[in-house]
C-alpha cells in the first residue's frame, strides 16, 4: 500500500489542531476572542431570521445522530448539518460574510 504525501491543507489542519491558546501571541489571542464573540453574536441574532429558522427547522426535522449543537437552541444534529445551520444563522445576520469571513471589527 502506497502512502501519499501530506497535502498543504492537511499540514495546515494538523498545525491548527496542535495549537494551544497559551501559545498565541497576545494580539492574535485578542483577535481570536473578538472573532469568536462576533461569530457567536451573529449566530444568535441571525437565528431569528426566517430563512435561517427554516434551515434550522429542516435540520431539526431530520432527527439524525446528535453530535453537535445548533446555536442558540442547543438542538443537536450531525456535525455537517449543525455547521450548515449555524453558518446560515450567522450569514442571515451578516449577509456580507461578517464573522464567517473575518470581519470582526478593527
Amino acid at each position: 500500500m502506497s502512502h501519499r504525501p501530506e497535502s498543504l491543507l492537511e499540514r495546515a489542519a494538523r498545525f491548527a489542531a496542535s495549537l494551544r491558546y497559551e501559545d498565541l501571541p497576545e494580539p492574535v489571542a485578542r483577535r481570536a476572542r473578538l472573532q469568536l464573540v462576533s461569530a457567536l453574536s451573529s449566530c444568535h441574532a441571525g437565528a431569528l431570521e426566517p430563512k435561517a429558522r427554516a434551515i434550522a427547522e429542516l435540520v431539526r426535522s431530520m432527527g439524525l445522530q446528535p453530535q453537535s449543537s445548533l446555536l442558540p437552541s442547543g438542538v443537536r444534529a450531525p456535525v455537517h448539518l449543525a455547521v450548515l445551520a449555524n453558518a446560515a444563522h450567522a450569514a442571515a445576520f451578516a449577509p456580507d460574510g461578517g464573522p464567517l469571513l473575518g470581519a470582526a471589527g478593527p
